[in-house]
């Protein structure tokens, strides 16, 4: 599973696919309800993209939070 894994999330180009699959099949992988992958803007300390799975979307849309 863990090739199949890493395999699936090299075969895409785009980033933000990449990274949705990335939170996709570590949640999986893990067995996990939910994950999340925050990018954040390097000069606002704020969230840039939001990559979720298990989150119902309207709830990760536009959640922007403050970086520490």
């Amino acid at each position: 599973m863990l090739l199949e894994a890493v395999l699936s999330v090299g075969s895409d180009l785009d980033l933000g696919s990449t990274l949705q699959q990335i939170v996709e099949t570590a949640t999986a992988l893990t067995e996990a309800r939910h994950g999340a992958l925050a990018v954040l803007e390097p000069d606002r300390d704020r969230i840039d993209a939001l990559y979720a799975t298990g989150t119902a979307e309207p709830e990760a849309e536009g959640s922007f939070l403050q970086a520490a």
